[in-house]
């Protein structure tokens, strides 16, 4: 029996992978990092997103989950030495057969300490 390469069958049927790019906005020669997650719902913000976005009329479908899969968040940069701004973007690198959506109203900033909603 097959599971796409999941190694359970929760993940076969509902895991999404995301490839997720930080940048730091601040300083040039910070590396960008480069992780993949897997993920059982994909977010659609229906109220804008973080920042600018969050003005930004949304009306389809596809408006929103591009909001999600873009943002930025405070981190910690070894070449500063201290915290800045870095550039979150994500993209779908896998889709799963059945694809869970969660329509958020609210933004939920991510900050370094954040772990999961944490408190939320």
């Amino acid at each position: 029996e097959s599971l796409l390469g999941a190694s359970n069958w929760m993940d076969a049927i509902f895991g999404l992978k995301l490839e997720e790019t930080l940048t730091c906005d601040e300083v040039e020669l910070e590396p960008p990092v480069v992780t993949e997650d897997l993920h059982r719902k994909l977010v659609c913000n229906i109220q804008g997103g973080s920042d600018v976005a969050a003005t930004q009329n949304v009306s389809h479908v596809y408006d929103g989950i591009a909001l999600s899969l873009q943002g930025s968040m405070e981190k910690h940069s070894d070449v500063l030495g201290r915290n800045a701004i870095w550039t979150r973007k994500q993209r779908i690198a896998r889709l799963p057969p059945i694809l869970v959506m969660q329509f958020g109203r609210f933004f939920w900033k991510a900050t370094p300490d954040s772990q999961d909603h944490a408190g939320v």
